[in-house]
């Protein structure tokens, strides 16, 4: 109860519509409740209403970048074209894109590049592929290694990379 209360205080104060909260304790769940609305529309949230993660995948994203590196299953400085080599993306130096550049957002793909699949919502079969041979039409901002700039677009080349080296869909 006073866990309930501290949620809705705080999605009140936060003017936040919705959320979702789950307590686990070992493998068992022990709480689970949905909070406000989850659409428009007033479809109230339970505790499995999907949520977009956000930024937040990118830092499961960097951990099994580098447990692949450990395992040395993927070299951090390899240019990407190794683990997919039908990667494109228009610009100088594209190809010396490296996973390192990736995970620092310093490869050079820009800002917008990365928000042009921002709202696209499937999670079929090969979506994340997709999404990043569509940056085919896409052009570097600068090269790669010279300056930081934050793109979506970089983790996206990076789930990529993490489904040709394992073998597995990035959610798996």
């Amino acid at each position: 109860a006073r866990v309930d209360a501290y949620l809705e205080s705080e999605i009140a104060r936060g003017d936040v519509p919705g959320a979702a909260i789950v307590l686990v304790t070992g493998a068992r769940v022990v709480h689970a409740r949905g909070f406000g609305k989850s659409r428009p529309d007033g479809a109230a949230v339970s505790a499995t209403t999907p949520f977009k993660l956000g930024s937040v995948s990118k830092s499961l994203t960097a951990v099994a970048i580098a447990m692949l590196a450990d395992d040395q299953r993927i070299a951090l400085d390899a240019p990407i074209r190794r683990y997919l080599s039908w990667f494109r993306i228009r610009g100088d130096g594209a190809e010396s894109i490296t996973v390192r550049h990736l995970l620092t957002h310093t490869s050079g793909i820009s800002f917008m590049s990365g928000r042009r699949n921002f709202a696209d919502r499937d999670a079929s079969g090969g979506a994340l592929e997709r999404a990043v041979r569509s940056l085919t039409t896409e052009r570097l901002a600068h090269r790669p290694g010279e300056r930081f700039e934050y793109s979506n677009a970089n983790y996206q080349v990076l789930g990529a990379v993490i489904e040709a080296v394992t073998g597995e869909s990035y959610s798996a």
